[in-house]
């Protein structure tokens, strides 16, 4: 299987692949807003991603996305799958920011001009 086609037979077979996350309830706790970034794979989340989602409680949280595309975007479905997995959340959709892939590695300006415009830095 191409490296292509893993992503896309995932998502055909809604696989939730096993990731460590290392973040527990007592550390997500200290902060209110989570940005959070990940790659648009077949016009959504990549399925580590919805595993994520759907082990973490986000309620009352702001959600900030970011990610990167070859194509999308808008994030094609990707931002209406964070608002319907990260239930109770404040997904901030509408300041999500959008990196064509390829543009990624100089991308680090942008970024920071991103997160200074939402006032999270100085």
């Amino acid at each position: 299987m191409t490296r292509l086609t893993v992503p896309k037979k995932e998502k055909d077979d809604g696989v939730r692949p096993e990731i460590n996350v290392e973040l527990t309830a007592e550390q997500l706790a200290k902060y209110d807003t989570v940005f959070l970034g990940y790659p648009v794979w077949w016009y959504d989340l990549p399925m580590p991603m919805w595993t994520f989602l759907e082990s973490v409680d986000l309620s009352g949280k702001t959600v900030i996305p970011f990610f990167s595309h070859e194509g999308s975007s808008d994030g094609a479905n990707s931002l209406n799958t964070i608002q319907t997995l990260a239930k109770g959340a404040d997904v901030k959709a509408d300041d999500a920011l959008s990196i064509r892939g390829g543009k990624v590695d100089s991308s680090e300006n942008d970024v920071r001009e991103w997160v200074r415009s939402l006032g999270y830095s100085k």
